[in-house]
């Protein structure tokens, strides 16, 4: 009895000691048995990731990859061309999303592997609702040259007008549908070359008017309608991506009032205006006109300093709130630079081949301003002659010596003893 109990206690220690050792792992990553390490492949990031219409840069996808060769990276692929400029990292891949400027929404996907294992993230993409399909006919436009256009910028600036009917200058708005867009781009046009072209590119809008290459900027990016009443509807962008191609224009525009507008254009690139042969006149008068005020207004928009001086639009009117009786604009290059008020005051003359010139102005109009509209019927367009501003006391004296484009002449003096002074350089209006 006492030697079966000895060999059943034997045998149940045997086992015991058995089941110790089992648990003790023979085939470690690293043990002699095994010199091939565990490998796996994890994403740490959610495996979906949703963009909006415009697009971002610089997203992250952030994994672990355990057990590989030092140094080693996971491949990555994807087939959607709107996935751009994929960068991988030790712990991370990053990408661009491109805009999409279509109404529909698009999806893919992005794959990392390494050896045998792969992981892959869902990628969305919304599209546009467009409130409004527009297309555009005619395109026009100037380029300014770096620290000469619109906004100081080290870039090129090419100045677009998008339309039905074209234009004929900057400032001449007709009944009509205008779409402006002021690009910058690291393109810069050779002036030597007779006709400048908007660069193929993306740009997107530029909130901060910054004039960094591939923006458009928003103090002077806007859709203006002006009506056959003499008013006008004036929209900035509140968002909008731009894609200019061989083909043409591509825009999707968010407009301040919330609407969506997709303009499409298909044409030459080329910008120049409208040159009408035997241009028929536009002004309504039919004799000279002599004028003697006292007692106006004067109004100094500035809108920034240039090369040669600063560009300022003077307006002079007879009263206001309502405006009322006669009204002259003008948009001159004033020889001092600075947002100082005397710095108008000089002799000026109409601007030739150089719209930037000190001492010139490029446009002028004479009006006739009813309750704050323009009488379409009472007016004339300033095409040659001098005027000058100069301060007597407190007031300005504006004196013009000039011709309309009948040949008529228009000439007087305007006494303004109220003074009123903005500053337009971060805005448009």
């Amino acid at each position: 009895m006492k030697t079966k109990l000895f060999l059943l206690l034997s045998c149940l220690f045997t086992l015991i000691g058995c089941e110790n050792v089992a648990e003790t792992p023979t085939d470690k990553p690293n043990s002699p048995d095994n010199d091939e390490p565990n490998k796996s492949l994890t994403l740490i990031s959610e495996d979906e990731m949703s963009f909006d219409k415009i697009g971002s840069s610089d997203n992250k996808i952030a994994y672990v990859l355990y057990g590989a060769e030092e140094g080693a990276l996971p491949d990555v692929e994807c087939e959607a061309k709107w996935i751009t400029n994929i960068r991988k990292e030790a712990t991370y891949i990053s990408f661009d999303v491109r805009a999409n400027t279509t109404t529909s929404t698009r999806s893919t996907k992005v794959i990392l592997s390494y050896e045998n294992m792969s992981v892959d993230v869902d990628i969305v993409q919304t599209g546009y609702t467009i409130d409004v399909e527009h297309r555009a006919e005619v395109l026009n436009g100037e380029y300014c040259p770096p620290y000469t256009g619109c906004i100081s910028s080290r870039n090129g600036n090419y100045f677009a007008i998008l339309s039905m009917n074209g234009t004929t200058g900057f400032a001449h708005l007709y009944v009509d549908q205008y779409y402006r867009f002021d690009f910058y781009s690291d393109q810069k046009h050779n002036t030597t070359d007779a006709v400048p072209t908007i660069p193929h590119g993306t740009y997107r809008l530029d909130k901060n008017n910054t004039g960094d290459a591939w923006t458009f900027s928003h103090s002077y990016s806007t859709r203006l309608e002006p009506k056959r009443d003499g008013t006008y509807e004036e929209n900035y962008f509140a968002d909008g991506i731009v894609v200019v191609s061989e083909n043409g224009i591509d825009a999707m525009l968010t407009l301040d009032n919330g609407k969506v507008h997709h303009v499409v254009y298909n044409g030459s690139l080329e910008l120049s205006y409208i040159v009408i042969e035997n241009n028929g006149p536009y002004s309504w008068l039919e004799e000279d006109y002599n004028f003697n005020y006292s007692g106006g207004i004067i109004r100094l928009l500035y809108y920034g300093d240039y090369t040669e001086g600063s560009n300022w639009v003077v307006q002079i009117m007879e009263c206001q709130n309502p405006i009322n009786g006669d009204y002259f604009t003008i948009d001159l290059m004033a020889p001092a630079t600075g947002f100082v008020a005397d710095n108008v005051c000089g002799s000026y003359t109409k601007a030739t081949d150089n719209p930037y010139q000190g001492s010139t102005y490029t446009e002028a109009i004479y009006a006739v301003i009813e309750d704050d509209y323009v009488n379409q019927r009472a007016g004339a367009p300033i095409v040659d002659g001098t005027i000058t501003i100069e301060r007597d006391g407190l007031d300005f004296v504006i004196t013009f010596d000039c011709v309309d484009d009948l040949g008529y002449k228009i000439t007087g003096t305007f006494r303004c003893d109220q003074l009123e002074m903005y500053d337009k350089t971060s805005g448009c209006a």
